[in-house]
């Protein structure tokens, strides 16, 4: 794009759908040509105010680019397509002509991001051999591997190909084709994989199928419940925070959540007319979809409710959410102290491990001195940011791997004075009061702590000093998607956590021990 935004590729993967759930009725365009517009003008709006651009692609530009392709490919002897899309190339899979030239590979991820058969289909290793007794030449034939997308190419390296060299396909067999991508190419071809990417995005921010913001998709739930039923978590709100479409830190998160819902609510009145009858989770089931849940499996969809009610419900879910009280809580010095001065960071045992951390990790990096690596430590420690960023700039690593390594620490031992916070916490979380968790820390810090601690899932949401470079970032956020009289800040610095918080219409309560949490009412 010329703007130099990056940008968020949306993809629509709608029109299969209804082919699953009435194969024998023509669909009505008009309703998903209108879902698709409400959808991408929304998202046109939102995603600029972030200097963020939208590349939208319907079904049917996808489709053709891809099976124009394939016919070409597949046109010429020994040569075979196996597509990982449920829904695209359909007319070339009825087509008679080649007919033992093509078959799908199912395969989709869950929530942990695993890879996995979609549900009602066989396991990969059954896939496959059924393909080779199909197909007894399989292995001599130039194998075609396409998908609407191809990032980091761990899907063909790391599940596909591995599988594919079961029946004694190579990887210099393969080519892998795909409408869009942004540099898995390169990681495909150190493996000898060739692609062929269409649109390539070279400065992408994410990309996702117009089904995962709905009931039809999201990140799969590890494994079906007790009923066998399968369930997923679409990827707005109320069923998610957002991540899997990097709307997290969005301040219009949930308008964004709801304006989606609303056009799914629509674009089922439009199904239902046009079918003559409500439309049911259990049709949904039926077809071979998951049926959506939150990540608290809270809201589970009912297979004999009405689709439309459960949107309804979850679009009034969000409203109700806004005027939640909304808790938010500093980690250190406020959930527990350290043995440092004045009971911080300074001096204390965290500080010494995290430094000799840094410093081993500095040594591996620049292959150094112990010498060498503590002379950097100690210019990286005059950087304004921090050494984490001195060290990203110098040696080219991420902030986050940098974390990883060195702020992988055990609390045993390093936590003091955190039973009163803990009981406080569990007492919340019996409440309806949402409790947030902001902390400068790094994630993997914060998640040792917190799995220490036993407080994790007490915490809807947890901003780490990786999501935000100051935290008046998350408060502004907050402050945009919850009524700021309804919000209160807990934490020991006033600079940090009180006066930013104060600022904003917020409730602030300043604390210097951890034990006053036990007579603080909230």
């Amino acid at each position: 794009m010329e703007s130099g935004n990056q940008t968020f590729v949306l993809t629509e993967d709608t029109k299969g759908i209804w082919r699953k759930l009435s194969p024998d009725i023509p669909m009505d365009e008009t309703g998903i040509n209108r879902y698709f517009s409400d959808v991408s003008t929304m998202l046109t709006s939102s995603l600029l105010e972030n200097c963020i651009d939208l590349a939208s692609f319907r079904e049917e530009i996808i489709d053709d680019a891809l099976s124009k392709k394939v016919k070409e490919f597949l046109d010429t002897d020994k040569t075979f397509c196996l597509c990982l899309d449920r829904f695209l190339l359909s007319a070339i899979e009825g087509d008679e002509a080649y007919q033992d030239k093509f078959a799908r590979f199912s395969i989709c991820r869950t929530s942990d991001g695993k890879r996995i058969p979609r549900i009602t289909d066989s396991n990969f290793s059954d896939q496959l051999a059924a393909l080779n007794k199909r197909v007894p030449d399989i292995a001599d034939r130039q194998i075609m591997i396409v998908d609407d997308g191809v990032f980091t190419g761990g899907t063909v390296q790391e599940t596909v190909q591995k599988y594919l060299s079961t029946i004694g396909i190579k990887n210099e067999q393969c080519t892998v084709l795909g409408f869009i991508g942004n540099g898995g190419q390169e990681q495909l071809s150190d493996q000898n994989i060739s692609t062929d990417i269409i649109n390539p995005i070279r400065n992408l921010y994410d990309w996702v199928d117009l089904r995962d913001f709905g009931i039809f998709g999201g990140k799969l739930i590890n494994q079906e419940d007790k009923n066998g039923l399968w369930y997923a978590t679409p990827y707005v709100y109320p069923w998610s925070d957002g991540k899997g479409a990097s709307f997290d830190m969005f301040d219009n998160f949930f308008d964004i959540s709801s304006a989606i819902i609303d056009a799914q609510t629509s674009l089922f009145l439009s199904w239902e007319s046009a079918l003559g009858k409500e439309i049911t989770f259990s049709d949904i089931q039926k077809a071979g979809f998951t049926l959506p849940t939150d990540e608290r499996k809270t809201l589970p969809a009912i297979p004999t409710m009405r689709v439309v009610d459960y949107l309804l419900s979850c679009d009034a879910y969000i409203e109700k959410e806004q005027n939640r009280e909304v808790v938010l809580f500093d980690m250190d010095g406020t959930l527990y102290q350290l043995d440092g001065e004045n009971n911080g960071y300074g001096g204390s045992q965290l500080e010494r491990k995290v430094l000799q951390n840094a410093q081993a990790y500095i040594e591996m990096l620049s292959e150094c001195s112990s010498s060498e690596a503590q002379k950097v430590v100690k210019e990286g420690l005059k950087d304004p940011i921090g050494l984490s960023a001195y060290v990203r700039q110098k040696f080219g690593v991420s902030r986050k791997e940098y974390f990883d390594a060195v702020w992988n620490i055990n609390p045993e031992g390093i936590l003091q004075n955190y039973t009163i916070p803990v009981n406080k916490i569990r007492e919340l979380e019996k409440t309806n009061k949402k409790l947030v968790l902001v902390t400068s820390a790094p994630n993997i810090w914060q998640t040792k702590v917190t799995e220490y601690l036993g407080i994790t899932d007490a915490f809807e949401s947890i901003y780490t000093g990786e999501d935000f470079e100051l935290k008046q970032e998350i408060f502004s956020m907050l402050s945009k998607r919850y009524k700021p009289q309804n919000i209160i800040s807990i934490g020991d610095q006033e600079e940090t956590d009180v006066a930013p918080a104060k600022a904003l219409g917020w409730n602030a309560i300043l604390i210097s021990s951890p034990d006053q949490l036990e007579r603080i009412a909230i």
